[in-house]
């Protein structure tokens, strides 16, 4: 079937009063701009081509700025992704270990937890230990709790698979080793899905910074 006019979408948007008229507007701004220069005193056509060389000037510094932050994200994020800014940064701000050997009375239980969230829980009652984690289901943001000895700490996850991804607590480093250690222990109960455990610094963001500025002070060709 022969397509009609008014079918055309390039048809129908040129037949458009609002864009007609934004084309009639434009074509007086161009007469009005060609019609001024050609009636200006020597004077204002040096102030204007002045004006319209920084304009150009201008416009092509912010087109390098631009194209110059494009090649540094793309850098960096191979940098991190597979370089030596991944090995440098798992050795600062990260620990990653598996699971560990049980307890002898651990036991699992469910965590308290809001509508479309899914976690678990686990303790040990002669240790005096226990951890839980949920996350939510659609955004995948979660929590950590550890209760150790009386003593509580808690921070954020990231969404679990066989890896649980723990963001440790502002100014905690990484929990002490007794603490992972525990923590490790809870989350080898049998029936825990999770397989190894990352503990993340707080400050992982600053620490990711520090070392993508010392790679730029020793690569000067790349900044």
């Amino acid at each position: 079937m022969a397509r009609r006019d008014d079918d055309d979408p390039v048809r129908r948007l040129v037949a458009n009063p609002l864009v007609q008229a934004g084309g009639f507007l434009a074509g007086l701004a161009i007469l009005g701009g060609t019609l001024a220069y050609a009636n200006s005193t020597p004077e204002r056509l040096r102030r204007f081509r002045e004006g319209a060389a920084r304009a150009a000037r201008q416009s092509a510094e912010a087109r390098a700025f631009l194209a110059r932050e494009a090649r540094l994200r793309e850098l960096r994020a191979a940098y991190f992704a597979t370089g030596r800014g991944r090995d440098l940064l798992d050795q600062r701000a990260k620990v990653r270990a598996p699971v560990a050997q049980p307890f002898a009375d651990a036991l699992r239980f469910t965590p308290s937890m809001g509508m479309f969230s899914f976690g678990a829980g686990f303790a040990s009652p002669t240790r005096g230990a226990q951890f839980e984690y949920a996350y939510d289901g659609h955004d995948g943001v979660g929590w950590w709790r550890l209760e150790l000895g009386g003593v509580r700490s808690s921070g954020a996850i990231a969404k679990p698979d066989a890896r649980l991804t723990i963001y440790c607590p502002e100014g905690a480093g990484l929990l002490d080793a007794e603490q992972r250690l525990d923590v490790r222990r809870l989350l080898g109960t049998p029936g825990s899905r999770i397989e190894q455990v990352e503990f993340v610094r707080a400050d992982h963001r600053a620490i990711e910074q520090a070392i993508w500025d010392e790679y730029l002070a020793t690569h000067p060709e790349d900044a």
